[in-house]
């Protein structure tokens, strides 16, 4: 019978404290802890330098991107998916579609208006929901 190999242990190694990342702009980059504080400063920056950032649609409401679809020939819908880096190919409704998938897109991460209500808030309709929504 041959003998069993031995397994090799290596010793344990001592966990060091990481040091805090130092980098190369000399800036501190932990100034801005939250969220908003972070969005505040870009939105300052940004009126500072001039930088009037809207997305190739020109619109953020989707309800007026659809009326102003809707009103455009495919000439000029191919000019607005060029514009938004849409490949703008297909006949009228396949390029809206396109559009439509392309500003959902570029919605995504801005900042939002807060939605209309679908019931008016003051109707009996709006009290009964809410007399159901607390039992």
């Amino acid at each position: 019978m041959a003998n069993k190999p031995t397994k090799k242990t290596t010793a344990k190694r001592k966990s060091t404290k990481k040091k805090p990342m130092q980098f190369a702009d000399g800036k501190d980059h932990t100034a801005y802890q939250t969220k908003e504080e972070k969005v505040a400063e870009i939105k300052r920056l940004e009126k500072a330098v001039g930088l009037s950032r809207l997305n190739p649609f020109k619109t953020e409401d989707e309800d007026e991107f659809e009326e102003k679809i809707a009103s455009m020939n495919l000439t000029d819908m191919q000019a607005l998916a060029v514009r938004a880096g849409v490949f703008p190919s297909g006949t009228r409704p396949i390029l809206r579609n396109k559009l439509k998938k392309a500003f959902h897109a570029a919605k995504i991460g801005t900042l939002s208006s807060p939605l209309k209500p679908a019931v008016d808030p003051d109707s009996d309709v709006a009290k009964s929901i809410r007399k159901t929504s607390r039992t």
